[in-house]
């Protein structure tokens, strides 16, 4: 197991995982955006892909919990800025640089890994409802 420099809110050394700041964007089809600051856990037990599908299901299902007007069925995308050490060396962070912690959810503009989230947390239907950006060449 590596061992992981405290970053963020709070290292866990017994169970490995960090407690961490991110600053969240939402953009809804037809709504204002959805901005704000959560506290996720940042799992190092997990592979990287693995450990970004994690963090996004708690940014979600935090939108979902929210009392808003804000419907995840038009759910179009999400912005996520963490609150990182500057002291941190940042190679174990590297799940961030996959999307550039950008996720896109029209149904034309995902990939593979919003197709998952999407797929995994049906239950809240996520951009069910969201239409398909339609870009002419």
């Amino acid at each position: 197991m590596t061992k992981r420099r405290k970053v963020g809110l709070g290292y866990n050394p017994e169970k490995n995982f960090n407690l961490t700041k991110v600053n969240v964007i939402a953009t809804y089809e037809h709504q204002d955006q959805l901005m704000g600051d959560l506290v996720v856990i940042v799992d190092w037990e997990r592979d990287p892909i693995q450990r970004e599908l994690y963090v996004l299901e708690q940014v979600i299902n935090s939108l979902g919990t929210q009392q808003t007007k804000h419907d995840l069925k038009h759910l179009a995308k999400i912005s996520l800025a963490y609150a990182i050490d500057e002291e941190d060396d940042g190679d174990h962070w590297d799940f961030i640089m996959r999307s550039n912690s950008k996720y896109y959810f029209a149904p034309d503009q995902r990939d593979f890994f919003e197709e998952a989230v999407v797929k995994r947390i049906k239950h809240i239907n996520v951009a069910s409802k969201t239409a398909p950006i339609k870009i002419s060449t």
